[in-house]
């Protein structure tokens, strides 16, 4: 659009219309200055008065007016309209030629403006200036008529409308003395800014703003200069009007009446209608010219429904069609609107084809109003606008109704507040869980999520689920005490949604992922909570917790003392935990999820005094934490607490935790009931690159020194015991290249640790391979834990002959490792031993019998690898349950350097049972019999049955077991071993070993696997296991496990033995470690003038056993009236069995005593002594009959009658000097279901010896 500005306004406008006169006419008289200007101002007169007579016509137009009358005049028509006003158009006439002006300095060209009018597309007319739209000094298009005011309140009169804009032409004579044209009074600007000069040249026709009119019998054609035409029709023609549409909306049975007017110079015209079947329409005239068509419609419109109304004079007719549509309105998006909390507009989108209107509430019309429109709403949508909301959720219902139907919508609107739903959290019920979210009712389908998953979210089946006055209710069939595994997560559908949830007071338990991934502003935690799985809100952002049991500020769940969820803050530098918590649960801060942490900004972590005990991974991701505030109340520490914690600088804390630096965090270890410490982990940030581990430091954690960059070399401490899982204790040190101090490899590179419990040897535990490219280990036994794990450059390793067992992930993730060789002598190879090490193209294994490979195994795509295997061993491994799992990888080769073994190949009875002897009193105790080192021929030939029934007799030969033999189940378990013997390269079923001395062993794991294929669970807590190992030879150990309940000397032990050709060393055997410290739990009687003095730790941790019924056969004190055994000292009837207080015992020269100088706990003969024979006595009894049975002293007197002496009992003097005592037994400190749980040998206390 072309602007045009006004001398001292910015007025933009459009070209002005032609000029009714002759220009040069007008010059050919004009011969002087003053003639021009007048010659102007008329021509300005008249093109004023063109744009009066159109203004005119325009409203004649505008409103419905009609031509009552055409005059031809002499220099034109006079035209009458039907409103009594008149124009006239004049004919434009041929002007005279100008006079020739003089010549002058070039100057601006001169132009006539043209005027003219259009109709916008709202259909108003408005002026033109050359084709453009005339705007006014706002902008505004200047309308030819005035505009109707609006409606005023309660139907008043409205205020009038805006006056139409007449443009007024004119000249003027500016200061250099030339003419130039004016608009309104102001000066007419070119787009140029120019003033446009006002120059009459004459000489052509002029065209005034009405170029022509065309006049036929029905009404006149206005033609403008412009070539645009308007018409208004002459009052002579019959016209009809109706108060309706041409299109009619009617509903199916209703009536209408539609007004008519007639209008017409014709006389006598009637009215007549015609319609479809399915309308019944009549004319009911009021006068000659007005009247009313009745309208009733049938049961159904459709698109042949319509009336046809005929107006004739008998001369002319005029006819009218009026179609009808079924009136509808139907919603095009949702009905229930939810509204964010900070406002904005909504639209509501409908199908109409009738008028409507929106009705708000009027107690909504504060936040609730209607976006002003620029036209009518004709596209079927309204905008509201809606007010922020920083109090609770509202809502209200908005309506779309239909002006002359019956027809409406309603629109729920919600609003969620700042302040969230007005909610008690107390009124939820039993029955009911209630949640708030921003889209209304859950997309969860919980009915599709038990089909899916195999179980239905809920203990209790879902009896509705509704959503009103934003709030969802599911309901219940009764009381809710269980919310199960990805009950609420967002990978159950479009849980996603959730923003408040409100649990009832009667929920128990908290599944894992029940909400996980959420994003929860309120959750309110049951009162009734006693468990929450630590991968509940897995990768959840909870806001804030609410409830009885939480934290005072709405950080977390806290139930019992135990905090066990957190909330999520990504702004929190800092985290304080209060001292009303005691235990901070697994995976606190981050379970997982790498890469998600709820406090993911935090700096400094501050545990307060009063915090006991501290969970797995509670810390583990926090990417950004510095710095740790241990308490002095800290008594438990977990596994992985700060494990990928990359920018620890400092720990501190009491010196029971915190090293003297502050650079690491210790951990308590009890060694021979001595606190020993470890260090858990070390900093980060500034720690010393060449790092001296202080002395009295025994154990190293996993993950201990990770992401130590700096970190170059560390020297161990003599104090060292353990290392566990040495290459996740080193894992991303890249610089980590040497290893110093008395457990170094002569080369620097490893750690190596003796330790006879549980590998009899040298373990290789930690590895310093930066820059190494190839390894070979020598003088060990054992490979640690990740040994070789993460290791960037290492490409091959070759294991030296004598190791027996590799530890878990021993070669994993190393991307660069290509080659492998393993020993021959390899038995045990843990859990996944390769993953992550991807580029490996070749390993050789060298064992004739398959190594025992741990379940686990992660399938991992090796592009290159080939696992070579002993070809005369090829069918074994690829047939082996593990290592098939490796059998697209695995071929053989000829390999000859092994031992050649009778090895099984029929495993159909491994595992099976017999019941050898079934108890016939009380409640049997169970006694389970097995053997290793025994192939599939012995036990078909009968050898193996043979050595398990000599083994049961050997076990009731000695009282108290010979006179309750009938109180004992005994099952035998077949126990099929790859071999028969225990040689370098063999292979048996339960990994038996023979250490130092007489001390033997066993998987205790698989031990406990074969003996739950004989007796339940429930019941192992009170069995005994025998094991008896193939060979001939004098060993035997007890491995005594804490028990599960009880104080009658409960605990599950296994107890292993070589067979014996001496049977009666094989029955002292029997007796000594399964009767005597396998059941009975008593303790050794023999003792070692070296060892010297019992230690305090050891009696307190002796003493501490003695709350399980264990050890009841010895004493700390002298004392004969105080000792455990006093009462049999004092009792006449046992004067002949040598009872008194002997010192020496429990393998202690002095400060221990004992009740017999002879017995079978010190020499394995002379039978048991008093005090030993009531504890296995009391434990019969008490197994047997339950808590219905109770000791009495006299009932055991009476028993023991058989067995007391007549003299005093001496161990033959052939026996003191040849007997060997066999190794204490292990006392293991754990029960035996956490054994099986875990992987790995168990945790046991060894006494020094």
């Amino acid at each position: 659009m072309r602007k045009i500005r006004l001398l001292f306004l910015s007025l933009s406008v459009a070209a002005l219309a032609g000029c009714t006169a002759d220009m040069d006419k007008f010059t050919e008289r004009l011969d002087d200055l003053e003639a021009r200007v007048a010659a102007l101002e008329t021509l300005c007169a008249q093109m004023n008065e063109d744009i009066s007579s159109m203004r005119t016509v325009i409203s004649a137009l505008e409103d419905g007016l009609y031509i009552t009358d055409v005059k031809n005049v002499s220099d034109g028509y006079r035209i009458e309209f039907s409103d009594g006003e008149t124009i006239t158009i004049r004919h434009g006439e041929d002007g005279e030629d100008g006079v020739p002006g003089t010549p002058g300095a070039d100057g601006q060209d001169g132009y006539t403006p043209v005027i003219g009018v259009r109709m916008d597309t709202d259909g108003i007319y408005y002026w033109t200036l050359d084709g453009e739209w005339l705007l006014d000094d706002q902008g505004n298009k200047m309308r030819v008529t005035g505009e109707n005011g609006k409606d005023g309140a309660d139907g008043e009169d409205g205020a009038d409308g805006k006056d139409g804009v007449t443009p007024v032409i004119g000249v003027a004579q500016d200061e250099d003395g030339i003419y130039y044209w004016t608009i309104n009074g102001e000066w007419l600007l070119d787009e140029n800014g120019n003033k446009v000069q006002a120059q009459y040249l004459g000489g052509a026709d002029s065209e005034g703003l009405i170029e022509d009119i065309v006049v036929d019998d029905m009404g006149i054609t206005f033609i403008l200069s412009d070539g645009s035409e308007l018409y208004i029709p002459l009052y002579e023609a019959i016209t009809i009007t109706f108060d309706a549409e041409d299109l009619l909306v009617m509903e199916p049975g209703s009536e209408r009446d539609i007004h008519y007017t007639i209008e017409s110079r014709l006389e006598d015209i009637r009215i007549e209608v015609l319609s479809s079947s399915d309308i019944r329409a009549r004319v009911v005239p009021t006068d000659a010219f007005t009247g009313v068509i009745n309208i009733r419609t049938g049961s159904s419109l459709d698109e042949y429904s319509k009336v046809v109304v005929f107006a004739t004079n008998g001369e002319k007719m005029l006819m009218r069609t009026i179609i009808f549509e079924e009136a509808g309105l139907e919603i095009q998006n949702e009905a229930v609107k939810q509204v964010p909390e900070e406002g904005g507009e909504i639209s509501l989108e409908f199908l109409s084809n009738v008028e409507t209107q929106v009705i708000i509430p009027e107690n909504a019309q504060d936040w609730i109003s209607l976006v002003p429109a620029t036209k009518a709403m004709e596209y079927n949508a309204v905008t509201l606008q809606i007010e922020p909301n920083p109090g609770y959720y509202r809502s209200a219902e908005v309506s779309i109704s239909s002006l002359g139907t019956s027809l409406s919508l309603t629109y729920t609107i919600e609003q969620n507040g700042e302040m969230g739903v007005d909610i008690d959290p107390e009124a939820v019920p039993e029955d009911e869980i209630w949640y708030v979210t921003e889209k209304g009712i859950l997309a969860c389908d919980f009915d599709e999520f038990e089909m899916s998953h195999g179980y239905i979210p809920f203990d209790k089946e879902i009896v509705s689920h509704t959503y009103a006055g934003g709030l969802g209710k599911i309901k219940f069939e009764g009381p809710v005490t269980l919310v199960k595994q990805l009950a609420f997560s967002d990978i159950n559908n479009s849980c996603e949604m959730l923003k408040e949830i409100f649990l009832p007071d009667c929920v128990r338990v908290i599944e894992r992922m029940a909400f996980g991934r959420q994003q929860i502003d309120v959750f309110k935690v049951p009162s009734s909570l006693e468990t929450v799985d630590y991968e509940a809100f897995l990768g959840a952002k909870i806001k804030k917790f609410v409830g009885d049991n939480t934290l005072p500020d709405g950080e977390g769940i806290l139930v019992g003392g135990a905090l066990m969820a957190l909330n999520y803050d990504e702004n929190a530098t800092e985290l304080i935990i209060p001292g009303d918590v005691l235990e901070i649960s697994t995976a606190l801060v981050c379970t997982n999820l790498q890469n998600f942490s709820l406090r993911p900004n935090m700096k400094r972590l501050i545990l307060s005094e009063g915090i006991k005990k501290i969970g797995n991974n509670a810390f583990q991701y926090c990417n950004n934490l510095e710095s740790v505030y241990l308490p002095a109340s800290l008594e438990e520490m977990g596994t992985y607490i700060f494990r990928e914690c990359p920018n620890i600088k400092e720990f501190i804390g009491p010196s029971r935790y915190v090293s003297s630096d502050n650079k690491c965090l210790l951990d308590i270890i009890v060694v021979n009931g001595v606190e020993k410490y470890g260090i858990a982990y070390a900093a980060k940030i500034d720690l010393p690159a060449d790092y001296i581990i202080p002395e009295g430091i025994v154990s190293i954690s996993p993950c201990a020194f990770e992401n130590c960059r700096d970190l170059r070399s560390v020297t161990l401490p003599q104090s060292l015991l353990l290392i566990q899982a040495g290459g996740e204790i080193f894992r991303n040190c890249p610089n980590f290249e040497f290893i110093y101090g008395n457990y170094a490899s002569a080369d620097n590179k490893c750690a190596i640790v003796h330790n006879e419990v549980w590998c009899d040897g040298n373990a290789m535990l930690a590895f310093a391979g930066k820059g190494i490219v190839a390894y070979e280990t020598s003088d060990v036994k054992w490979l640690g834990d990740y040994l070789f794990a993460y290791q960037a450059s290492l490409e091959k390793i070759v294991v030296n002959d004598e190791v027996t067992n590799i530890g878990n992930h021993c070669f994993a993730f190393s991307p660069n490792l290509k080659s492998i060789v393993l020993p021959k002598n390899l038995k045990e190879l843990r859990y996944d031993p390769f993953i992550g090490s991807n580029n490996l193209e070749e390993v050789y294994v060298r064992s004739i019998v398959p190594p025992t490979i741990y379940e686990g195994i992660t399938q991992t795509d090796y592009t290159s690898l080939r696992i070579y295997v002993p070809a005369q061993s090829l069918e074994l491994y690829l047939n082996d349950a593990v290592w098939s799992a490796y059998s697209k990888y695995i071929v053989g080769y000829e390999y000859d350097d092994i031992d050649s073994y009778y090895t099984s190949t029929d495993y159909s009875a491994d595992g099976t049972y017999e019941l050898l002897q079934q108890a016939t009193v009380g409640n049997g105790i169970d006694v389970v019999l097995m053997g290793d080192a025994y192939s599939d021929r012995l036990i078909a030939d009968g050898t193996y049955r043979s050595v398990m029934e000599n083994t049961m007799e050997q076990f009731f030969s000695e009282e108290p077991y010979k006179s309750f033999r009938e109180y004992f189940n005994v099952y035998m378990v077949n126990v099929i071993s790859p071999n028969e013997v225990y040689e370098p390269n063999s292979r048996t079923a339960l990994s038996t070993w023979f250490g130092d001395g007489t001390s033997v062993g066993g998987d205790d794991q698989t031990v406990f696997s074969y003996a739950l294929n004989a007796i339940s669970e429930d019941r192992m807590d009170e069995a005994l296991i025998v094991v008896m190992m193939n060979r001939d030879y004098y060993a035997g150990t007890c491995w005594m496990y804490y028990p599960e309940s009880g104080d009658y000397g409960n605990g599950v032990s296994v107890a292993y033995f070589p067979t014996s050709s001496d049977e009666a060393t094989f029955r002292g055997l029997i007796l000594h470690e399964a009767g005597g410290h396998g059941f009975a739990k008593l303790a050794d009687e023999y003792a070692y003038e070296e060892y010297g003095q019992v230690p305090s730790d050891e009696i307190t941790n002796c003493q501490n056993l003695w709350d399980f019924g264990w050890y009841p056969n010895i004493d700390f004190t002298s004392d004969p009236a105080l000792v455990n055994w006093s009462e049999f000292i004092a009792d006449a009837r046992y004067q002949y069995d040598g009872l008194g207080v002997f010192e020496g015992g429990y393998t202690y020269w002095t400060g221990v005593w004992r009740p017999t100088e002879n017995s079978i706990m010190r020499y394995n003969q002379g039978g048991f002594n008093a005090p030993s024979r009531e504890a296995i006595y009391t434990r019969i009894n008490k197994l047997a009959f339950g808590e219905s049975w109770q000791y009495d002293y006299e009932d055991f007197v009476s028993y023991d009658a058989v067995n007391r002496r007549s003299e005093p009992a001496t161990a033959p003097s052939s026996v003191l000097q040849r007997h060997e005592p066999t190794a204490p037994p292990v006392i293991v400190r754990k029960t035996w279901r956490e054994a099986l749980e875990s992987s790995g040998q168990p945790e046991a206390h060894l006494k020094s010896r």
